[in-house]
């Protein structure tokens, strides 16, 4: 039994599921080491969402050597597979939504994923 097997024709949830991304991780007050996500393709982005923490709350980008106030209320965009990142420890309660997407769905359904962004789909 493959892992996606539990419900065969997924027709009747993607028909409800009211978010472009399929996956979301709820991560609470914890340090997020460096990683990468490896579920999702490198073209496609993450958005991580805060609430809460302390005003000095970091998110480092390691690979770009950048280190962003990570306050509540900051909204991040990134290709979470090609960019390691990470997040410092808080005293404060803290929250973060992580959501992504995974090739899972996409091979279940054979959709073609779809690429990074090309301005000739449009006709430019």
């Amino acid at each position: 039994m493959d892992r996606l097997s539990a419900d065969s024709d997924f027709t009747s949830i993607l028909e409800v599921w009211s978010s472009m991304f399929n996956g979301v991780s709820v991560i609470t007050n914890r340090e997020t080491p460096m990683h990468r996500d490896r579920q999702s393709r490198p073209e496609w982005y993450d958005v991580l969402c805060t609430f809460g923490g302390d005003d000095d709350t970091v998110l480092e980008l390691e690979d770009l050597g950048i280190w962003l106030l990570y306050r509540a209320g900051t909204i991040v965009t990134l290709s979470g597979q090609l960019l390691s990142h990470g997040v410092c420890a808080t005293t404060a309660e803290r929250i973060c939504y992580a959501y992504w997407m995974g090739d899972c769905i996409h091979e279940e359904m054979q959709v073609k994923a779809p690429g990074w962004m090309d301005r000739e789909i449009y006709n430019v």
